[in-house]
């Protein structure tokens, strides 16, 4: 059991350091986690150098098993982006640095073919990306370490980054990408890729994932790139984590980004979303599915411990809320045991558009659920500007079954009331504290329904601090297609730990 939790606390931990832009490769977002009801209460309306291409995968190594399929790549029309920006703050001015003249040499089965960056004096960050290959035919190279060196215009290193790739397949390339924060005021000039490998072995999994419709989309803070992710295996593939490059319509490479993504069920293709920052629009983006050490842990323990039961969606709904790209979406989520908790359980919600491209995605987990708990679970997400989703998914992955000796109904929700209002209508109530201990970071989630019983949406709010026996109130935001009818309040622990 805290094997379980311990693994989705440092999940989540590692989604929120990517979103921040605070390391290199070793990037991740997840969204904050959310924790399992107790309970839950209704109201009613009314009642209240030189560039080249990227080259493609392998299709088979020298054992004829299936290498990791080639990247998928989307073309962009775009103007070029130059390698760097210079220039003070606004004024668009385009420089082109002088590039590291030579590629780094070849460390064992290794190469790097291909690497840049981009960066906008606006700004400390520079986005980068490279191409990395394993010529080994038979062995995965495990525990890579790279090294990235950021040179400015005096030839002085002024920024040493790094990161690491846990397993490179055999006869593969993919292409790694990120960002790092420069100090104030530095301008990179150059940029340089160094290798530290690790070992080489035999791939201790081979799942076939592929990646298709790959799009992106200009946002004014945060441009994403999103992918539809697949996997030819017999159990569920996890913690996968996702590398975007940019190219340039020179091909060079200007930028990108990572992501991990918590899971790919047999046969259930997934969406995935990543933030690319940089100093423009790449005019082509290719998206790079990796396993990790963390997919190979995660096999193993699924393999050494059957899960006996699965959680089930009894229900599911979502609506665009008016004149906002917003999408809120929600969900009741069934433990059908009545003697195991489960956790945690992981889910993703992804939006979609009616042409089959990913919008938007939100992931995260749900630490606990108590035995025969009906947990409802609501949010939202943001669609770009200008597309309309056609539908919303969700998807869950079969969680750990652990003994627990606690019932429903710990955090009960009474006088709930729903606010109209034609921008954000909200949803009140107040949430007891049925244990002896205080609580803290305790989530509310309202799942909205209209006059027919759909669910239109959802929203959460997080109670700070909940003390040992007393109460708090909360204020539920609402994001739901339409005017809701009535609005139903569930609350949730953040850990089995706090159960006494």
């Amino acid at each position: 059991m805290r094997q379980s939790l311990l693994r989705a606390i440092l999940l989540l931990c590692t989604v929120l350091l990517v979103a921040c832009g605070t390391h290199a490769g070793d990037s991740a977002t997840r969204l904050p986690g959310a924790g399992m009801p107790t309970a839950g209460s209704e109201a009613v309306a009314g009642t209240k150098t030189p560039p080249t291409g990227a080259t493609k995968v392998g299709s088979t190594d020298a054992t004829g098993v299936p290498a990791p399929p080639q990247p998928t790549g989307i073309a962009i029309s775009a103007t070029s982006v130059p390698t760097a920006i210079s220039g003070p703050e606004g004024t668009g001015t385009l420089t082109a640095p002088a590039p590291t003249s030579t590629l780094p040499p070849a460390t064992g089965s290794l190469r790097i073919r291909q690497w840049g960056y981009s960066q906008s004096e606006a700004y400390t960050e520079v986005s980068w990306g490279f191409l990395i290959s394993n010529q080994d035919r038979a062995s995965a190279v495990l525990d890579t370490a790279y090294v990235l060196t950021f040179v400015d215009d005096t030839g002085q290193t002024i920024k040493v980054d790094e990161g690491y790739i846990d397993i490179i397949m055999p006869d593969a390339e993919i292409g790694v990408g990120g960002s790092t924060f420069l100090p104030q005021g530095a301008i990179a000039r150059s940029m340089r890729v160094d290798l530290r490998p690790g070992r080489l072995a035999q791939p201790p999994i081979r799942p076939a994932i592929a990646v298709e419709n790959i799009a992106y989309f200009e946002r004014s803070l945060f441009p994403i790139a999103t992918g539809v992710v697949s996997a030819v295996f017999d159990r569920p593939v996890e913690d996968v984590r996702v590398y975007a490059v940019g190219f340039d319509r020179n091909d060079a490479i200007v930028g990108g980004g990572s992501v991990f993504l918590p899971f790919i069920l047999p046969g259930q293709p997934i969406g995935v979303e990543v933030s690319i920052s940089g100093a423009g629009q790449p005019s082509r983006i290719e998206l790079y599915p990796v396993i990790t050490s963390a997919t190979v842990h995660a096999d193993e323990m699924a393999l050494l411990n059957p899960r006996p039961a699965a959680v089930t969606i009894e229900k599911q709904g979502w609506g665009a809320v008016a004149a906002s790209g917003e999408i809120g979406w929600a969900f009741l989520l069934q433990n059908p045991s009545d003697t195991l908790a489960a956790e945690p359980v992981f889910y993703q919600v992804t939006a979609w558009s009616a042409d089959g491209r990913v919008l938007a995605t939100n992931t995260s987990a749900i630490p606990v659920l108590l035995p025969g708990e009906l947990l409802g679970v609501g949010g939202s997400v943001f669609a770009p500007d200008g597309v309309a989703p056609d539908r919303v998914d969700i998807q869950i992955l079969d969680p750990s079954w652990e003994k627990l000796n606690a019932t429903a109904g710990m955090l009960p929700v009474s006088n709930v009331q729903l606010v109209p209002d034609v921008l954000t209508p909200r949803a009140t109530g107040v949430v007891t504290n049925g244990l002896d201990v205080d609580l803290g970071s305790v989530a509310v989630f309202a799942v909205g329904y209209d006059a027919s019983g759909a669910i239109i949406g959802g929203g959460l709010a997080t109670i700070e601090t909940l003390p040992a026996r007393g109460e708090a109130t909360v204020d539920v935001a609402l994001a739901v297609g339409g005017e809701p009818a009535r609005v139903e309040l569930y609350a949730a622990l953040s850990s089995s730990s706090q159960i006494p």
